[in-house]
């Protein structure tokens, strides 16, 4: 993967990349699940892109496979396409863009000079999830997975949030503390508009029964494929996304 980041920087040496999905999980250390595959938000035209990659195969609008075999999903963004809300491909699909202006203003990156490129920020992709998910429920069932592990693996196992803090006060440690502080560190970052997409997805998970079988059968295992415990994680995040200081 880091010969493949390598690459992208060389072709793209002026413009803004921003690792995506699992692969930004992976990097940091939030991920239980394989991935062989980059997803990568270029900030800038279609065209520039496309002309930089110039000699890979490309594979689909929006994929091309590198030199060295890795297939890196590009997404070409602009601010106006985020003004816009969408993207419209080739095929005429339409994808959302709900949540891309944290990337636009970094208040949801973080650095990472080593490889390269900015990481979507652990919280960011927990919201770009859900967006993704509503947007395509039946083709997106892997990011249910990827919702439930970020809820059950939010914080490092030696951070001291898990054993300390407001959700303590309410008997949460561990992993039910990290989904707290899930919640607590997305709402630093939602704007109104986010805050109630997130809000109703989480609502839903309580209250869908359907839904909460969908995201049990690809949590972690400790969750024991049971719809009570998603409906009490989500009821955690929902608390932590909404706490206010005393």
């Amino acid at each position: 993967m880091n010969e493949t980041l390598k690459a992208l920087r060389q072709r793209l040496p002026r413009h803004r990349l921003v690792l995506l999905g699992a692969t930004a999980l992976d990097y940091q250390g939030l991920l239980k699940r394989r991935t062989f595959d980059l997803d990568l938000v270029v900030l800038g035209a279609e065209a520039e892109v496309t002309a930089a990659l110039e000699g890979w195969t490309r594979t689909a609008p929006h994929r091309w496979e590198a030199p060295t075999g890795v297939p890196v999903d590009v997404l070409p963004i602009q601010p106006e396409d985020v003004e816009l809300g969408f993207l419209t491909f080739e095929d005429g699909i339409e994808m959302s863009l709900t949540g891309f202006e944290l990337l636009l203003n970094r208040q949801g990156t973080i650095a990472a000079p080593e490889l390269g490129v900015e990481l979507a920020s652990p919280a960011t992709i927990f919201l770009l999830k859900i967006v993704a998910w509503n947007d395509r429920p039946d083709e997106r069932l892997k990011d249910l997975s990827d919702i439930a592990s970020l809820m059950e693996e939010y914080l490092p196992e030696d951070d001291d949030r898990r054993y300390i803090g407001p959700p303590t006060a309410k008997g949460w440690y561990q992993e039910e503390a990290a989904t707290w502080w899930l919640g607590h560190d997305l709402a630093s970052l939602c704007t109104p508009d986010l805050m109630h997409t997130a809000q109703l997805f989480l609502k839903r998970l309580m209250e869908d029964e359907a839904l909460a079988r969908r995201v049990a059968a690809r949590a972690p295992m400790s969750w024991n494929d049971s719809t009570a415990v998603v409906a009490e994680r989500a009821r955690i995040l929902l608390a932590g996304l909404t706490w206010q200081p005393d």
